[in-house]
């Protein structure tokens, strides 16, 4: 069981949106490549989404949410299958400059 303690260690809070994004990525060969996803929750320092192809933790990716005007640079920070893929967080490079509140 979790304590009190385990459940609160972000440092922003995160807010709830379900819409599409596009994932940037290099690979191996240093090709661009672009994963279409969708967005599951922000926060000021990151986001959370779910995408159909892994992606590596460490991995340095750049994150576009258009109906959110997101365009973010940072690393996944964890990848884990999933029924419909694979849900992966994303940290920021550093700190959003605003996050407007989606109704």
């Amino acid at each position: 069981m979790r304590n009190e303690r385990s459940r609160n260690l972000r440092q922003h809070d995160r807010q709830a949106v379900k819409t599409g994004l596009r994932l940037y990525t290099e690979s191996d060969s240093g090709d661009v490549l672009v994963i279409e996803g969708r967005c599951l929750d922000v926060s000021l320092g990151g986001l959370q989404m779910s995408l159909r192809a892994l992606v590596q933790p460490r991995q340095r990716v750049t994150v576009m949410v258009d109906r959110l005007r997101i365009h973010a640079s940072g690393y996944i920070r964890h990848c884990r299958r999933n029924a419909v893929g694979f849900k992966a967080g994303v940290e920021f490079s550093g700190k959003l400059r605003a996050l407007q509140r989606i109704e």
